[in-house]
């Protein structure tokens, strides 16, 4: 009897520069194509019966309204149907009457439905740039320490973090269903989020004072994301609890210095500001005239002098 591990790779983008990178692999072994694209009558039908089944409790001009949308697809339909569970089946008839003409017909207009209902819009704005500009997905307390941190807060005590359970709940109060958290990681809902929230034709933005302007859509760009994240690695990287005399122990097999792992458990957003932070200052493109330059020269003499000239850069003896 035939022994052995059957795997599959599933492609569910279509993109040529994803192909691409599988393109010898797909010479090498079996390659199936079910180009859904090609499709779309019978992908109507199919979201038209899951409408018409996802609304057995509702009214019906709900499922009118849905089922003459042009150009429907999962994502969309999935996107409206939390906007309607959410939102219609708390309202009396005649709320659900006017909340009727007003569901998005495509995936954009969803988004930006989802993102209006945001409790701080800035806050908001900030939030999704820091999620976008993340070299990996952030847990809820480096999230909420990153959106909240400021530059003038000196102690890790004086950052008032909070517990997991009220900073998810926050996270969701400003972004709702545009963002998800799976064990305890915070993500976008989908790669189409990222395409609808960031454009690389967008001027950099780099104030941190500047506000949100009302438009969802393109309202990010690389620089700007990154402008912001990096400035809230740079802020903790400045704490006063980070000179402790123990937080760096002598590594006698390599001569290198390491972080003292039980003190470091206890600074939530080090290891990623440590990590990152050169890269992300590195992405902001920024001028050398801005402010910011001195401030991570600054942030690099300060780790220099006190840890010695063998390790001029804090994140060098941490990624090393």
């Amino acid at each position: 009897m035939f022994k052995g591990n059957l795997k599959f790779l599933i492609n569910s983008r279509p993109y040529h520069h994803i192909e691409r990178e599988f393109s010898n692999l797909s010479l090498e072994i079996p390659t199936v194509r079910l180009a859904g694209e090609e499709e779309t009558d019978q992908i109507k039908q199919e979201i038209d019966l899951v409408i018409k089944d996802s609304l057995t409790n509702l009214q019906k001009e709900t499922d009118l309204k849905l089922t003459k949308v042009k150009h429907q697809t999962y994502l969309w339909l999935a996107l409206v149907m939390d906007i309607i569970r959410e939102d219609l089946l708390s309202l009396t008839k005649a709320g659900r009457q006017k909340a009727f003409g007003k569901i998005p017909v495509s995936v954009d207009q969803a988004y930006t439905a989802i993102l209006k209902k945001s409790t701080n819009h800035d806050m908001a704005w900030k939030l999704l740039k820091i999620v976008c500009a993340a070299k990996w997905p952030l847990r809820v307390k480096e999230i909420s320490i990153a959106l909240t941190i400021q530059e003038n807060d000196k102690t890790h005590e004086s950052l008032e973090i909070q517990t997991e359970d009220f900073s998810k709940r926050f996270i969701r109060d400003l972004c709702g269903l545009f963002v998800i958290i799976i064990k305890g990681r915070v993500y976008l809902l989908h790669q189409t989020a990222k395409e609808f929230l960031m454009t690389p034709g967008l001027p950099p933005q780099l104030d941190l004072s500047s506000s949100f302007n009302g438009v969802w859509k393109h309202s990010i760009s690389i620089q700007s994301s990154n402008f912001v994240l990096v400035h809230s690695c740079m802020w903790y990287l400045r704490l006063d609890e980070l000179y402790e005399k123990d937080l760096l122990l002598k590594n006698d097999d390599t001569n290198r210095l390491v972080f003292n792992n039980e003190l470091v458990s206890k600074f939530d957003f080090l290891e990623y500001s440590a990590k990152s932070w050169v890269a992300h200052f590195g992405a902001s493109e920024i001028p050398e005239t801005h402010s910011s330059i001195n401030f991570g020269l600054d942030l690099c003499h300060i780790y220099a002098d006190r840890w010695g000239a063998k390790n001029r850069a804090f994140v060098r003896s941490f990624v090393e």
